[in-house]
Order: C-alpha cells, then structure tokens, then sequence
C-alpha cells in the first residue's frame, strides 16, 4: 500500500483528474476530492488500498519485456510505457464505442502473459494487455444469482454440461494475422470437455456471459465480443445493470450472428440449452436494487 504522499505524487505525474481516481478505485468521488484536497488528513486504510491499486495494478512494458509497478518503484531508469484502460464508454448498450485502450508497441501472447507474476491482474485481448480492477459488491451478487439459476436449472434437466466461473482463463489462440488472447469471463458454460484442461479453458467455451461496468463497457462490447465469435463460442450474453438491458448473440458461425435484446423484466432462455434453461432477471433485479 501507498503512502498518502506518493498516492498525490503519482496523480499528479500521471495527469489524473479527481475524477478519474474515483472511477478507477470505485470510490465516491466526493471521498478522493477531500482526500486529494488534505481535508481529510487521515484516511481510511480501505480508502488508502483502493486509491494505491489504482497504481500498483497497472503494467509496464519497455517494448520487450513487461514489468508490473516499475516505473515509479525502481530506480533502473528504463524509458516504460504505461498499459491501462482509462476510457470511459458511456454509450446505452449495443451503442458500442470500437475505440480501442492505450497499445504498446509490442505484441504480446500468451506465452507472455503466462509469464506475468500471479500478482498482476490483466487480460490479454487480441496481443494487448488491459488491466482488471476488482470487481465490486453488486457486480459479484449478479454473477453468482445467475449462476446459481443456470447451475439448477441443468441439474434439474441432468446436462452434463460444466458451469465455470471467473476467475479462470480461456485461451484463444490467434490464428494467422490474429493475436492470441486470455481472457476470463465471469460466467461461461462449457458442453465440450475436451476444452477443459487442468490449468484453463483452451477454445470457446459454449456459452459467455459478461457483467459490465463503466470500466468494461469498450471491451467487452467490441473487443471481448469478437474474440468470443472467433474462438467458436455459440452464444455471448452481455449483462448491463446500468440501463436495465440483457443483450445476446448467437453465432450461428464466425461471420454469422444474431443479436437479440432483453430487460431486467424478462426472463431470458438459454440457447444452447434449447430454451429448457432461462434467467430471470426479474429475481436478479432484487439484489442490485
């Protein structure tokens, strides 16, 4: 954790507005403004751990190799590029910006990521690295009510499909001028168990499912969506709490897709399952409201 002083320090040297920390510690941002400001000289060590993270999650790069924390924690004088996701999408769901995070000049794979220490939290989309914040209370209680309704659901009908969730990679492997990518999605329903190894999933899982926030928005609408058709996946849920929408594509191929739209008031069936599987997002609205 940083001192108070190295936290104002950094923000300043990164040109983060108030705004920004807020965004990236999920904190209220009247908090980081009294804080930011000294008129509260003391903070909290919640306070203290989350605007720390907001710098000690982040990657460096050099352009060859990849470090996590070292430009403003060592003294080895290496001119680093900074990899993070500040964009901010604001846009109503299926209104997705194609604007993409901050790139380095390098192309990473998966290898690369593999090597990355077990501290550094980040996804590998298409030979980029972008950060992961920890996801918050309700983004989590939304996660584990679906799974719990998809979960019951199969037993109930006896499917000997496998039900996972985050945090666990899949790999998708890129294939000619495409770059690999390891993403984790927050829940995924694997039919085929030949994908299933002992470390990851590697392929397509059958069914994904993504919960976004602010800070996800971009890339799971544009970049995780077309990684998702590429490996193989047959249908890709994208869950917006924020406007009340379900989203689901179906690839019927790689190139071929069908896009339907849904609300917290439905209940929204599970394609791979023949519809004999729903979610009711009626029963999940309750713990977000």
């Amino acid at each position: 954790m940083l001192k108070l002083s190295d936290i104002i320090k950094l923000k300043k040297e990164f040109g983060y507005t108030n705004e920004d920390m807020a965004r990236m510690s999920h904190l209220p941002l009247s908090t980081v403004q009294k804080v930011m400001s000294g008129q509260i000289k003391a903070p909290r060590r919640h306070t203290l751990e989350a605007l720390s993270d907001v710098f000690l999650s982040r990657i460096y790069t050099d352009g060859e190799n990849f470090y996590p924390n070292r430009k403003y924690f060592t003294d080895s004088g290496a001119d680093f590029d900074i990899v993070d996701n500040r964009g901010v999408v604001k846009e109503e769901a299926i209104k997705c910006s194609t604007g993409r995070t901050n790139v380095t000049k390098k192309k990473f794979t998966k290898e690369d990521y593999f090597a990355l220490p077990d501290e550094a939290r980040v996804e590998l989309i298409n030979g980029v690295f972008h950060n992961m914040a920890a996801p918050r209370v309700k983004h989590q209680r939304i996660v584990l009510r679906i799974a719990e309704q998809i979960i019951q659901c199969q037993r109930e009908h006896d499917s000997e499909c496998e039900v996972l969730m985050s945090p666990l990679d899949v790999v998708v492997e890129g294939i000619g001028d495409e770059e690999d990518s390891v993403v984790q999605p927050d829940v995924m329903i694997c039919c085929d168990q030949s994908i299933i190894t002992e470390d990851n999933i590697v392929g397509g899982p059958d069914f994904v499912l993504e919960v976004l926030s602010d800070s996800t928005r971009n890339k799971d609408c544009v970049e995780k969506l077309e990684v998702y058709r590429r490996a193989g996946c047959k249908e890709y849920w994208i869950v917006d709490p924020k406007n009340g929408q379900v989203i689901v594509y179906t690839f019927a191929s790689a190139k071929e897709m069908d896009i339907r739209a849904f609300t917290f008031e439905d209940e929204v069936p599970i394609g791979i399952s023949d519809g004999k599987c729903k979610v009711d997002f009626k029963e999940i609205k309750k713990f977000i409201d």
